[in-house]
């Protein structure tokens, strides 16, 4: 391109994080974890196929590199339980929850969005058990 190649594109870091020092198993991990997110916006898609910002309000997966970065994050086995201010429509929880079986999620949130109620029911559909939520106002409802 006019400014040259792009040397450290998102892909191309998630590639080198996922496979430096690490087995195959690493790189279907994270290809779990993407895969985790398709179903997840698929879910916000057929709640509402007339609005396409459902389940969009502001999540983690809309900066690439953020994304890539939670997903490599998320792939460590030695992190069993996250909390987490703010699940929103769960793109995040998704995340982590996909990234090793035996991790759970600690959330608080309002709850208010368009989409938090289809993302806790796809958390707990694709990840029995492993969520707790907790829904009101953060200042009041975390410890």
């Amino acid at each position: 391109g006019k400014h040259g190649p792009r040397l450290f594109a998102p892909d191309a870091i998630a590639a080198i994080l996922a496979t430096r020092n690490t087995n195959s198993r690493r790189v279907a991990d994270m290809q779990g974890v993407k895969e985790a997110h398709t179903r997840l916006f698929e879910a916000m898609r057929q709640a509402s196929p007339g609005d396409p910002a459902m389940g969009m309000e502001g999540t983690s997966g809309q900066l690439q590199g953020q994304s890539i970065l939670y997903r490599v994050a998320a792939l460590s086995g030695t992190i069993e339980k996250v909390c987490e201010t703010g699940f929103g429509a769960g793109h995040s929880g998704v995340n982590w929850l996909a990234g090793a079986h035996n991790r759970s999620l600690l959330a608080f949130d309002l709850g208010s969005l368009r989409g938090a109620s289809v993302g806790e029911a796809f958390v707990e559909q694709e990840f029995p058990g492993r969520l707790s939520l907790i829904e009101g106002d953060s200042s009041w409802t975390v410890p």
